[in-house]
């Protein structure tokens, strides 16, 4: 791999989780008797500093929380569940650091806990080659496909 196809790849993953993440918080501002499901503000024209009503797409709900609210509504309904892996992906890029032993790729993405009594454990370790991009990226594309299964079918 290339740091192109590096390049690239990072992208695609980093779109199709935001994409991710977006659609689900649509889908649960859509559920019936949900009070803040019609935001009248348009967040596109609005200054930075403005005040929004609070709602599925505007709360500082982690993607964990989002993820296991879908999932409680899809075990009671009996449909397809997310698969809760897509919190680690991205947890592991949003705090990981990215080492490499030489100046060449594949990187190695090395995510690391909370420190206790001086010491951190290693709560993820994954060399970021071409197949494990593909693989991230098939995990969300399927989480996607499960929302808006759920979405076209209400």
């Amino acid at each position: 791999m290339e740091s192109d196809d590096h390049i690239k790849n990072l992208g695609k993953l980093i779109a199709s989780l935001q994409s991710f993440e977006l659609l689900i918080r649509v889908h649960l501002s859509s559920r019936p008797n949900n009070v803040n499901s019609q935001n009248k503000d348009d967040i596109y024209t609005l200054p930075v500093g403005a005040k929004v009503i609070e709602s599925d797409i505007t709360n500082f709900k982690n993607l964990c929380e989002l993820i296991k609210e879908f999932n409680k509504e899809a075990e009671f309904e009996k449909r397809d569940e997310i698969d809760l892996q897509i919190i680690r992906v991205r947890d592991a890029l949003a705090h990981g650091r990215v080492f490499t032993r030489e100046k060449k790729f594949p990187l190695r993405l090395i995510k690391f806990s909370k420190p206790r009594s001086g010491n951190v454990h290693i709560d993820y370790s994954e060399e970021m080659s071409e197949m494990w991009f593909k693989n991230q990226i098939r995990l969300v594309n399927k989480a996607i496909k499960i929302v808006l299964n759920v979405t076209n079918h209400n």
